[in-house]
């Protein structure tokens, strides 16, 4: 069951039944923000219900309040993480299998791939539309010999914000899939647009960059033992 809290009357308020039972053991669900995110086999077999191994699954996505279905889209193998901002989905792809499978129904990542070496590691971030499911591009990230790991994506308006766990914010264009640059320091926040980023390069350390040109445009320092870094919510920063 969902409910819903309402802050005037301090009672919380049943909106709906959602399914979770022994039926459906291998469905999944989240709330991430203003959705509800829910994986499931694409056949759902008593097989495919019990079965340690990979199977096909599809991602739904659901209006929280209302409980309507909104998209729904089929997951390729090693497409197990997910981010959602508010403004678009990215599901992120680990493997060569499912990258390939990927790049076989998207024309542009597959000529992106020609320029990696396929000895190397790579992820996929695919970008969707949760209201439309819509696909909107998609960014490769090439790690070489697995140096260092995709850890967390986000978007806001064109510009796909990457962290990896050598604590970098890589910097990616959506529309070209081009890799702008690398800041050091993990995000804590963008503004609405994409155009500018505050990452924590060091403890008690904050700085905001320009996305388009990197350029740093404000640095800030605080006392040793007096800042706790806490991500703000995405697309409240506002420069």
């Amino acid at each position: 069951m969902l409910y819903r809290f309402d802050l005037a009357t301090r009672e919380p308020k049943k909106l709906y039944d959602y399914i979770d039972d022994a039926e459906h053991i291998n469905h999944k669900s989240w709330q991430v923000r203003d959705l509800l995110l829910a994986v499931r086999p694409e056949k759902d077999t008593d097989k495919q219900k019990r079965d340690a191994v990979w199977y096909r699954s599809i991602l739904e996505a659901r209006d929280l309040i209302t409980n309507k279905s909104l998209c729904e889209r089929k997951l390729y193998e090693g497409q197990n993480k997910f981010s959602y901002t508010g403004q678009a989905v990215v599901l992120q792809i680990s493997g060569w299998p499912g990258i390939r499978a990927a790049a076989k129904d998207d024309p542009v990542l597959d000529e992106r791939m020609k320029a990696i070496d396929d000895k190397h590691d790579a992820y996929v971030l695919q970008v969707v539309d949760p209201l439309s499911g819509k696909y909107l591009g998609s960014v490769l990230i090439d790690t070489g010999k697995k140096s260092f790991e995709v850890t967390s994506s986000r978007v806001f308006g064109d510009t796909v914000f990457v962290s990896d766990s050598l604590e970098r914010t890589i910097i990616c264009s959506l529309s070209t899939g081009a890799q702008k640059g690398k800041l050091l320091g993990g995000m804590l926040a963008a503004n609405p647009a994409g155009s500018r980023v505050m990452v924590l390069p060091h403890p008690a350390v904050v700085d905001l960059f320009d996305t388009a040109t990197l350029r740093p445009l404000a640095h800030f320092s605080f006392p040793a033992g007096s800042f706790t870094p806490i991500s703000l919510p995405m697309g409240r920063c506002k420069c």
